[in-house]
């Protein structure tokens, strides 16, 4: 995976007036990337290139100096990262929520109550349940909720009979949970692309469970320092992170929408 990766990222073929930051799947698959880079170009000068994982890989591509900055929504990741050296002008820019999605018929087993009892029923009554299980900041912060609940996090093998590891990214496992009738664990922004993408036909993952305070999502912007990786492009970084917490960049991410529905909200 981390071969991949990296080739990913030779491929990408930066110019010397360009930064390239590691991302989640959520900011890409939504198209807010691809709304912010434009506007990001036209005020600084320098273009935006990214490569979408999990926020896991993306903090990996952070410490093999792959990549200028990363973008991740993985607290205690990105906590890791910077007590390693690795992070530095770290920036609260917005956040979003999780929630649960699957078939209707779940939902009244589902919906009321937290999310760690939501949890609890879901193995009480062995619903099946589709885990990204790729190290995503999605995937940590299932585990973190699993934890909360009186057994603990399930365990792949032992559970197997209705948990299931997708090991892939947010739309594939949605697709997945939707070819087995399952319950998953997504990001707002991502569930509303997967819903989009659905269209005319007869969409089979309801939103379950919202709501809960536990299911917070917010996300940050780090420089990868260059005193660990001295070949970044660090000033084109400051300039990215000064950008995306000013007033222009967060009335552009206020107002991206899909469906009418604001994916994101911006730290004042």
């Amino acid at each position: 995976m981390r071969l991949w990766l990296v080739g990913v990222v030779l491929a990408i073929g930066l110019q010397a007036n360009q930064v390239l930051i590691a991302t989640t799947t959520s900011t890409a698959n939504t198209g807010l990337l691809d709304e912010l880079a434009p506007a990001f170009k036209a005020a600084t000068g320098v273009g935006l290139r990214w490569v979408a994982v999990g926020s896991g890989q993306a903090l990996a591509l952070g410490r093999g100096c792959d990549v200028d900055a990363v973008l991740t929504h993985d607290p205690a990741g990105e906590a890791a990262f910077e007590a390693a050296g690795f992070g530095v002008d770290k920036r609260h820019i917005m956040a979003n929520d999780f929630m649960l999605v699957g078939p209707k018929t779940h939902k009244a087993a589902l919906a009321e109550g937290s999310i760690i009892e939501a949890l609890e029923t879901i193995r009480q009554q062995q619903l099946p349940f589709i885990s990204r299980g790729d190290r995503s900041g999605t995937h940590a912060k299932e585990l973190w909720l699993w934890d909360q609940s009186v057994a603990g996090r399930p365990q792949p093998r032992r559970e197997a009979r209705w948990y299931f590891e997708a090991g892939q990214g947010m739309i594939q496992s949605l697709i997945m949970a939707e070819e087995r009738g399952a319950v998953a664990l997504t990001d707002r922004g991502t569930y509303l692309k997967y819903r989009e993408s659905r269209g005319d036909r007869p969409r089979r993952l309801a939103i379950l469970h919202e709501g809960d305070g536990l299911l917070q999502n917010p996300y940050a912007v780090m420089a990868v320092d260059p005193q660990r990786c001295p070949n970044t492009r660090y000033e084109s970084a400051r300039s990215l992170i000064a950008w995306l917490t000013s007033d222009e960049a967060r009335e552009a991410i206020a107002a991206f929408r899909l469906q009418g529905e604001p994916l994101f909200f911006v730290n004042r």
